[in-house]
């Protein structure tokens, strides 16, 4: 039932004109962009709703709504070499673009049946997929012009990092950036 509803929810943001509002809403709020080292940036982000105070990151409203609502816009597929996993568990919704998503198995009978260990999922307009804290992908391929998702994240779990031979490395370590 929660699977129907979320699908539900996301086939009605990804309505062109409900899509094409929410993210002009959302512009008004910039957000923390991802730079690259190549044009384009990586990751534009914009606020939808933040429960934790601009300045101090203190939970405000954490108490009553514990999920920061966002909107992404994916330029360009992920550059790194490792997939990476996030700080909380959350979810996407796709509206408007699409894009290839490379996620981790944890299932050592399927890798070894299908001599890999990740399965590529193609995620559309309207198309809604949760992430786990702990949970690994990277995003391989992006639609012309870019993405717009939804991105709901809920309390912070733990520090997001790169899977490196089975192993988690932190994101400055691995980024050249310090402990």
């Amino acid at each position: 039932m929660k699977t129907f509803l979320w699908n539900l929810l996301a086939r009605q943001l990804a309505r062109p004109r409900v899509a094409e509002a929410l993210i002009h809403y959302a512009k008004r709020t910039p957000y923390m962009h991802l730079p690259s080292n190549e044009n384009p940036s990586y990751m534009e982000r914009y606020w939808v709703f933040n429960p934790y105070d601009r300045e101090t990151n203190v939970p405000r409203w954490a108490s009553l709504i514990p999920w920061s609502f966002r909107v992404h816009h994916i330029k360009r597929e992920d550059t790194d070499r490792h997939m990476h996993d996030h700080p909380w568990d959350a979810r996407t919704i796709i509206l408007k673009g699409w894009y290839v998503e490379k996620r981790l198995v944890d299932d050592a009978d399927w890798c070894e049946r299908f001599g890999r260990d990740h399965t590529l999922h193609i995620r559309r307009r309207g198309d809604t997929a949760p992430l786990r804290f702990g949970e690994y992908h990277s995003i391989t391929e992006v639609s012309e012009g870019g993405v717009y998702t939804l991105f709901i994240s809920g309390r912070w779990r733990g520090v997001w990092g790169f899977l490196v031979n089975g192993v988690k490395v932190p994101w400055k370590k691995y980024l050249g950036l310090g402990e």
